[in-house]
């Protein structure tokens, strides 16, 4: 091909256009040096630099500012590498300049695809000689880029605020579990003094300070740093007090304004290395006075002192609740007496206390058969429940002791000044931070959810080095340590760390470890057994003359609001079961029980009764106290976000009291409605004496509540337990215990998804029934009795949450389930159904391999990304971390694929989504989730995991259940299928052997929703051949080596050469059944072919280039003689002037 004559009048402008060519051809890159150098200045008036250019593709909303004075569009489209056909078209198919405008910068956006860079389009406008226009994109450039380094610097600062916090609340939780170790081991010293652990929640009062400060410590300035008083104000009361004995006085007035309770002072003084410290003993017989008020008997026999504190007490506590009354005359349920005003200190039963029923194992004739459980009566009730209880806890400690159990580990004990911050180390602290190495994943998550603490001795276990705590760190990392806080360590810790081998931070030590179970759940559980009053038993312990016909209903009428509208189907009926009123008063009805599938509306049901309830008890001035109890926190919460707190925003104030009891405290808009633990305590007073309450806590909060109200008569008249078939049914039991004689007790769950049917470990356990919920009891024993009993049943059906298209595999599990009959909640403009991507990788040589964890994770980002991107262009308001969650039955691969999303700028979006494991999804709802499979294969760790595993059918059905639109799974389509296969007979399947996985992918294949994002993951080997793939057997042999030089090859020409050649390349996939010799001949074979075509282009391309040179230096040689010429004038010129 040989150029013309020059066709453009400016010939300098044409010798610069040629120059530009050159410097192309020199920079395969794109860079132009010419544009750059004529350009620069331009740049550096908005300080910024041709990276940035590159860095930036152009959006439609700038091409479309730009079109408006593009004028000469069809020229400037020529420098823009728009050909005289594709103008042609434009001019064809818009009638109107304007149009034509748009078109043509929209083209070339289309062509250039990711080149569509500012870079690109300034130079070609440049070239173009439009530096206007080119003027006003780097206008658009600089604002975009003011833009996005603000909403950077937002999100940087919104993350700090997250990790501050989430710091924070480490520390908090970690300074808790600290108090609770120190609690369990300060019971027998209590008990020994005849007190107990309430009596150590008084508050430190100004009439202690002279007989408590007598028992501080010589120490009282390092007490007073344990006790988090700054400095400054240590120093000032060394300087205003005269001796010791003063200064621990003011030290501990100081005390007194920050609300310290009596524990808190004991937890300063207290040395697990000096378990008769005789400073805390006389502290306790301080407390044992005051509790049996004789500190000091005056001569009538009177204690003042004592008295006075304790009857001050009462009667601000007396004057509230008299207040309380005025206000509300009718404050008692039927033949209930007045509730106390103080907080009543109930004994714990010794089925309660860990070390006590560990040496009562109970017998087998205590047990009652799971095919028998229609047998239980109130008399062997708690028996029974003892038992199975046992069992499974006995269960739990051989595991963890199996599991996690060791003679041959190391801990590594960091230096206090060397700490790393994440572990959030006080700056002043009795503690020790380090790790203890030579677990494996697997173990280390499982210690960190079963074990309260780890007990760390000498390898040989002679000596008891100390007590470690579980950090949460351990929820958070991706190294193979479990880090630890040592509480109070001892002597001999420290004399082996002094001797122990010094590494980089601090010192390792060999080391045994012995894990102590959580015992603190099955404390509770015991607990609830032994509470349940006979009333409740007979409640849940029904029979055939228990069912009688209901009677004075009233019809809903108090709630219009929309968030509360019931279908006509089953769901008012099921309204009306639960307002009906029994005809027989002091007589408990039975339960009332709603189940059914996800999303068919069972909290919706019980916030609307719970408001009919309690509002037809209003009208009437008949007592109502109301307690709604779930199993997950995120599901009570569900009760003030999306009813009671909106409708106290619309109807103000409302003539009930709503209590929400969360761990911590809440700030939010309805803040008014949540409290504390603590908070409850200190207002119990006033909430045991109001005649209209709700009251909001999760099962093992409820049976906190025993101590601050209860009465012989009960409190609740009404008790609606949500979740009901997700607990064991001693936990389900937990908030009965403070039920009236004649309360209504309503029971709503889903039977298919994760409860104690997986949940429960053991055999002997589970042959007692342990793993069989009180929901799905209780309607085996109605269904038994008849008709008359199930008129108490509501099934629903009908599914509100999810669309259309994600309904056909939740049928897996539930017979007839029906569609969400609003037209308008189908029409979603976003991704919906199933999808199934591929994470086949060559890169990895086993799907188990480690960086196939690294592979999948960043499969994951990218289709979450993919999805955000898509979202935020439908609807702009799309919330990431209310609407879509990554989910792992891993903590360790969840943290892999979170620490991937920070490490690299482009998933920066992805940071803002919910990243869930997949046993902490119950109780949540998302627009779309996100799937990663990848799985502890080996035996050992599979056994011990499968409980939370995607592969279980009951945590595949919950899981899947939580999205409304769309779901995508990332995996490797045969790894999943045997997978699934080989774990078809597991005991954690509760014999369920539904093949979820392989449905899904039948599903997605009918769809053709399964894709393969291996490309977008890693860069793997390519063939160039005819359709040809290559098989992993084949990486051992010749043919990579080949295809490696081939595709070198191809890949210049493809960069260098004319586009057109790439349609006579073939680049396909190796067919695995081929024989590696066969595909290696033919790869070999087709070489000669493929370098023919090489060679051909490349004798092309130095043609071109050898034509381009010569015109190019005829073009400079002409111009140098012009720029002589033009000289010689000047000079000329000079000299006449002159």
């Amino acid at each position: 091909m040989l150029y013309g004559p020059p066709q453009f009048v400016a010939l300098p402008f044409k010798v610069v256009l040629c120059l530009n060519k050159m410097a192309v051809a020199a920079n395969p890159a794109g860079t132009n040096l010419s544009f750059e150098t004529d350009f620069k200045d331009h740049l550096d008036t908005r300080e910024l630099i041709f990276d940035d250019l590159r860095a930036h593709q152009c959006s439609d909303s700038v091409l479309l500012k730009l079109s408006k004075k593009l004028g000469n569009w069809d020229t400037a489209g020529l420098y823009l590498k728009i050909v005289a056909d594709e103008i042609k078209a434009i001019k064809v198919d818009n009638s109107s300049e304007e149009s034509r405008r748009v078109a043509l910068l929209n083209k070339w956006k289309q062509k250039n695809g990711d080149d569509a860079t500012y870079y690109n389009l300034i130079s070609g406008l440049c070239d173009a000689d439009r530096i206007d226009i080119a003027d006003q994109a780097l206008d658009c450039l600089m604002k975009n880029m003011i833009e996005i380094k603000k909403e950077q610097e937002k999100a940087r600062q919104e993350q700090e605020e997250r990790e501050k916090e989430e710091r924070r609340q480490q520390e908090i939780q970690l300074e808790y579990e600290m108090k609770e170790n120190f609690l369990t081991r300060m019971k027998s010293k209590l008990r020994l003094k005849c007190l107990d652990v309430p009596d150590l929640q008084m508050y430190l009062g100004q009439e202690d300070v002279n007989e408590v400060a007598v028992h501080i410590s010589k120490d009282w300035y390092k007490f007073g740093k344990i006790m988090k008083v700054e400095e400054g104000i240590l120093d000032h009361i060394k300087e205003v007090g005269k001796d010791k004995l003063e200064r621990k006085r003011k030290l501990l007035e100081h005390l007194i304004s920050k609300e310290v309770r009596f524990e808190d002072i004991i937890y300063g003084l207290y040395d697990s290395a000096n378990e008769h410290d005789p400073f805390i003993n006389g502290i306790l017989d301080y407390l044992f006075r005051i509790r049996i008020k004789q500190p000091e008997e005056s001569p009538d026999g009177q204690n003042p002192k004592t008295n006075k504190k304790w009857s001050t007490s009462s009667k601000l506590e007396e004057k509230q609740g008299r207040s309380y009354k005025k206000q509300y005359p009718i404050s008692r349920p039927h033949d209930q007496s007045s509730a106390p005003y103080l907080t009543v200190f109930i004994p714990v039963p010794w089925q309660a206390k860990f070390d006590v029923r560990r040496k009562k194992q109970p017998t087998s004739s205590q047990l009652i058969p799971q095919s028998h459980l229609n047998d239980l009566t109130p008399d062997n009730y708690r028996e029974h429940f003892y038992s199975a209880l046992w069992l499974e806890e006995d269960e739990h400690i051989k595991k963890l002791s199996r599991k996690c159990d060791g003679v041959d580990y190391k801990l590594t004990i960091y230096d206090p000044k060397k700490v790393p911050p994440f572990l959030t180390q006080n700056s002043f602290h009795k503690y020790r931070y380090g790790y203890i190495s030579g677990l494996s994943d697997d173990k280390i998550e499982y210690a960190t959810q079963a074990s309260d603490n780890v007990t760390i001795s000498q390898p040989d276990s002679s000596t008891r080095l100390c007590i470690a705590f579980k950090h949460h760190y351990n929820f958070n990392h991706l190294e193979n340590r479990m880090y630890i806080v040592a509480d109070h360590p001892s002597n001999s810790l420290f004399e082996a760390i002094k001797n122990g081998t010094e590494v980089k931070d601090g010192s390792e030590i060999r080391i045994s470890a012995e894990f102590t179970v959580k015992y603190s759940y099955f404390d509770h559980l015991h607990h609830a057994v032994v509470k349940a009053s006979e009333h409740v038993l007979k409640c849940l312990l029904p029979d055939v003359f228990s069912f009688v016909d209901p009677f004075l209903r009233f019809q809903p009428q108090h709630s219009d609001f929309r968030y509360m509208k019931l279908d006509k189907k089953h769901q008012l009926e099921a309204l009306e079961m639960i307002a009906f009123e029994s005809p027989s008063i002091g007589k408990p009805p039975p339960p009332v029980i709603l189940y059914g599938p996800f999303g068919t509306g069972k909290t919706r049901i019980l916030a609307r009764a719970a408001y009919e309830v309690m509002m037809n008890g209003v009208n009437k001035n008949k007592c109502t106290r109301i307690l709604i109890s779930a199993h997950h926190e995120i599901s009570i919460t569900t009760f003030i976000t999306a009813y009671f707190g909106v409708i106290e925003k619309k109807i103000r104030p409302l003539p009930f009291k709503v209590i929400l009891i969360t761990k911590q405290k809440n700030y939010g808009v309805y803040a008014d409605m949540y409290m504390t633990p603590d908070e409850f305590s200190k207002k119990s007073a006033d909430i045991s004496t109001m005649p209209h309450v709700i009251i909001i806590a999760t099962y093992t909060t409820s049976l906190k509540l025993h101590q601050y109200l209860c009465s012989p008569e009960g409190f609740f008249t009404h008790l609606f337990l949500d979740e009901a078939a997700q607990v064991r049914e001693p936990e389900a039991i937990t908030p009965l215990a403070l039920a009236t004689k004649d309360a209504k007790i309503v029971l709503a769950g889903d039977t298919q998804q994760v409860g104690p049917n997986i949940l429960v470990l053991g055999e002997e356990a589970k042959k007692f029934g342990l793993n069989v919920s009180l929901l799905q009891r209780l309607l085996g024993k109605y269904e038994e009795i008849g008709s008359g009993a199930t008129r108490y049943v509501t099934k629903l059906s009908v599914n509100y949450r999810s669309h259309n298209s994600l309904i056909e595999l939740p049928n897996l599990f539930y017979e007839n389930l029906e569609i969400n009959p609003d037209k308008e909640f189908q029409k979603c403009s976003g991704p919906t159904g199933y999808r199934f991507v591929s994470a086949n990788s060559r890169l990895v040589e086993h799907y188990d391999d480690p960086d196939q964890q690294g592979v999948e994770a960043r499969i994951v980002l990218e289709q979450v990304r993919k999805y955000l991107d898509k979202m935020k262009q439908i609807n702009p308001k799309f919330n990431p971390r209310h609407d879509v969650c990554i989910i792992t039955s891993t903590r360790k691969q969840l943290n892999r694929i979170r620490s991937m999303a920070f490490d690299y700028d482009k998933y920066e979006t992805v940071r803002k989504v919910s990243f869930k494991p997949s046993f902490m999804i119950q109780g949540h709802e998302f627009q779309a989730i996100f799937l990663s499979l990848f799985e502890l294969v080996g035996d050992d760790e599979m056994n011990a995991s499968y409980i939370k595993s995607l592969f279980n059918p009951y945590v595949f059905n919950t899981v899947i259940t939580r999205a409304k639109f769309h779901v995508v799974a990332i995996g490797s389509p045969e790894e999943v299928k045997q997978f699934e296969l080989d774990t078809l007979s597991h005991p954690d399947r509760g014999g369920n052997t539904t093949k979820c996985w392989h449905e899904y992918l039948k599903l997605c294949e009918k769809q053709r929703t399964i894709s393969n994002e291996r490309k977008s993951a890693e860069k793997p080997m390519r063939s160039v051949s005819n359709n040809v793939h290559i098989d992993e057997s084949s990486k051992k042999d010749a043919v990579p080596e080949a295809e490696t030089k081939v595709q070198c090859k191809l890949e210049n020409v493809l960069q260098d050469g004319d586009r057109s050649q790439k349609s006579d390349i073939h680049v396909d996939l190796i067919r695995p059944e081929e024989p590696i010799a066969t595909v290696a001949s033919r790869q070999l074979s087709s070489m000669s072919s493929i370098d023919g075509q090489l060679k051909e282009i490349e004798t092309k391309q130095m043609e071109l280039l050898r034509e381009e040179n010569a015109l190019l230096r005829e073009k400079i040689k002409s111009l140098e003689e012009e720029l002589e010429k033009e000289k010689r004038k000047n000079y000329k010129n000079k000299d006449n002037k002159k």
